[in-house]
């Protein structure tokens, strides 16, 4: 029994018993999007599995301090975040359940959950991370044009426009000419192809294929990748023009899913002296049945800032695998 701590139970473990086993602590911290820590963010964390004798089993609720860190303290039992929230900021949940999810050392059957050796790698000089945004009085205001389409492109080089300002339905229209940015897709062609669509799929991969995406009197610029889910585009670093082929082609994969035959990508654009946006693009340089094996597919999921603040919606790839009513709205957040 010299194990059994008897003293006075702390308020930060569910369901506090008169006999616990010792804790560590995991180490958690949330910053906004310019790295600052931000305080009174609340989280609930679940502690379960294996129940024994004095084990803290249940929910815990922790508020981060001024530092922007949460202490959390477990015994051998699971841990699992389950919320996250203050009023004025935003969070991607579906990008930190995923990367909280990655950070374990080995995969166990409940996603979320962290193990006491996945816990180890943080702690005070190295937290586990938790990005939010700050939702400022600006933004709440900012007005956006928001949209997504989808289309299938020719592999034969030819050159397709889309013109984000467009009233009504938008789409790749071949030869526009006052559109603000052009796409195309050029391939060589198969002849023959099996009818299994995975080894389909796998042959048409292998060609000599690209994608071409040109602004026509701006630029573009790649987004890195990374948790934070609201972006602000740049007013420097554009390109005119961006390429995709089989060499840098990535398979897609994060919280929403992967797909070895489809790459998803972000960028900033610049359409005008003050006029920004950010593009989601899910490139798939085949189509998705037999017939149709000799076009690509293309899907574009954009939000244009045309009244000066800068902002954007989010660059959350959720906006690529459903259409939301609530979505296609002028706002900005």
């Amino acid at each position: 029994m010299s194990l059994f701590n008897l003293s006075a139970c702390s308020d930060k473990a569910p369901k506090d018993k008169l006999l616990h086993l010792p804790h560590s602590t995991f180490h958690v911290k949330v910053i906004d999007q310019d790295g600052q820590p931000v305080s009174g963010v609340e989280a609930t964390m679940m502690h379960g599995g294996n129940y024994y004798f004095g084990s803290n089993i249940g929910m815990g609720e922790y508020v981060s301090d001024g530092n922007g860190m949460l202490f959390i303290e477990i015994d051998d039992r699971q841990i699992t975040l389950k919320q996250i929230h203050k009023p004025g900021y935003r969070f991607n949940w579906g990008k930190t359940q995923f990367v909280f999810r990655e950070g374990r050392s080995y995969p166990v059957p409940a996603q979320g959950d962290l193990w006491p050796v996945d816990m180890k790698q943080f702690n005070a000089r190295h937290p586990f991370i938790i990005q939010a945004w700050r939702i400022d009085p600006a933004e709440q205001v900012a007005s956006c044009i928001n949209g997504r389409v989808f289309s299938r492109l020719h592999a034969d080089g030819r050159v397709y426009g889309l013109d984000f300002l467009r009233n009504g339905k938008n789409t790749l229209t071949e030869g526009m000419t006052n559109a603000h940015i052009s796409v195309s897709f050029s391939r060589e062609h198969v002849d023959k192809l099996p009818r299994q669509d995975f080894l389909r799929n796998e042959i048409i991969q292998r060609t000599d294929w690209r994608y071409t995406l040109e602004v026509i009197n701006g630029g573009i610029q790649e987004i890195k990748t990374g948790t934070l889910f609201k972006k602000k585009p740049p007013t420097s670093g554009y390109v005119k023009r961006w390429e995709l082929d089989r060499h840098n082609f990535r398979p897609r994969y994060s919280e929403y899913g992967g797909a070895s035959h489809e790459d998803d990508r972000h960028f900033y654009v610049k359409l005008g002296k003050q006029v920004y946006g950010r593009l989601s693009v899910r490139f798939k340089p085949m189509g998705s049945t037999r017939a149709d094996h000799d076009n690509a597919e293309i899907t574009i999921d954009y939000s244009i800032n045309t009244e000066g603040s800068g902002y954007v919606q989010d660059a959350d790839e959720r906006q690529l695998q459903r259409n939301s009513k609530n979505y296609r709205n002028n706002s900005c957040t």
